[in-house]
């Protein structure tokens, strides 16, 4: 018995063909409908996302490939690590990503060279498409602090101890305890 298997629903999916490119660049701009909002809220762990967009220019590259140079912009609600309150703030990542037809090719080992190596390989266009959400979501994703903070929300409230005056305060060595179990 064959289970069918749903494909999950691509949120902000905005697939843009490669061949509308040609010789000329293009200008795009996207923006998250207020139901994609709410869903990428929860995917990228927000308490909300009011607002999405990308706007990006798309020029040819190399043979047949692309070159996307744009902005993402975002408002959003997170909750603070220190006070717990929710606070707004306003993102502007820039975009500057490449993309290639994958290589038919068969693998070869590849020697890397460590003076010369360039860390952002170009992606790959994938059915002769690049989803220009998809990199809206994966710059934003990683724009996002994993502790965010509220701006000027500080840790003094929650100092371990308060000394009064300016001598340093002994601490308990934790070990002081398995001297009481040693026995004689």
């Amino acid at each position: 018995m064959t289970k069918s298997h749903k494909q999950p629903e691509i949120v902000f999916a905005r697939p843009f063909a490669v061949e509308r490119i040609k010789n000329r660049a293009r200008h795009e701009k996207i923006s998250a409908t207020e139901q994609e909002c709410k869903q990428l809220t929860e995917i990228l762990g927000l308490d909300d996302l009011k607002e999405l967009r990308f706007e990006c220019e798309l020029q040819p590259w190399k043979k047949g490939g692309v070159r996307i140079i744009g902005t993402v912009n975002a408002k959003i609600r997170e909750i603070c690590v220190v006070t717990l309150e929710a606070f707004e703030s306003e993102i502007t990542e820039p975009v500057d990503r490449y993309f290639l037809h994958p290589t038919k090719s068969a693998p070869q080992e590849e020697v890397i060279d460590l003076e010369n190596i360039d860390l952002d390989e170009p992606d790959e266009i994938d059915d002769g498409s690049i989803d220009l959400g998809a990199i809206a979501i994966e710059t934003l994703a990683l724009t996002l602090s994993s502790h965010p903070r509220k701006p000027g929300a500080k840790f003094e409230d929650y100092i371990e101890s308060q000394q009064q005056d300016d001598e340093p305060q002994m601490r308990k060595n934790p070990f002081d305890v398995l001297k009481t179990l040693k026995s004689d």
